[in-house]
């Protein structure tokens, strides 16, 4: 089986074995691979009487990855209510205080926002949302073998054969 780790590109790929139809690898997850990857894998099953036409098969899936040091923790520091013209002290804190980090703070009035059904925004979300497979894959796997026609009884029930569109 044919695996791969990919996105925008194709990150990584490997041979796998299958045993009793399963097969399992440990993948190492990157930075690169921030927000999510697709693994990909294809399979060839193997034939043992000569027999056409081969099976193949062909699987993704999307693996979402999360990095700890993508999310700002922050506390704020403010009093429960406020009126209007009153003055009051806010204090923005960083756990873990990191060089270069800067914060805007907006204060609007709770109302106006619930009147607009207005969602917060959220900066972490849009920039590590999911992301498209931008891979495209090609499958070669028809032109193995010159055309084949069916010949015989419709599929299903009858004996079955098959019958090359051309001379081998």
């Amino acid at each position: 089986m044919l695996v791969t780790v990919e996105r925008n590109r194709v990150f990584e790929h490997f041979y796998l074995d299958t045993k009793n139809k399963s097969a399992s690898a440990t993948l190492n997850i990157l930075r690169e691979h921030l927000p999510n990857v697709y693994i990909s894998a294809t399979l060839i099953k193997p034939v043992s009487d000569g027999a056409i036409p081969l099976t193949v098969a062909h699987g993704y899936a999307s693996v979402k990855v999360e990095a700890p040091d993508t999310r700002l923790d922050l506390r704020i520091v403010a009093a429960e209510k406020s009126e209007s013209n009153q003055t009051q002290t806010i204090t923005v804190q960083l756990a873990q205080p990191q060089a270069g980090v800067q914060v805007s703070l907006a204060i609007v009035d709770e109302g106006i926002l619930q009147l607009k059904n207005y969602a917060s925004p959220d900066p972490h979300g849009y920039f590590y949302q999911k992301q498209a497979l931008r891979v495209q894959g090609y499958d070669l796997y028809p032109q193995l073998f010159p055309k084949s026609r069916w010949v015989g009884p419709p599929p299903g029930g009858g004996p079955t054969f098959w019958a090359r569109a051309t001379p081998w």
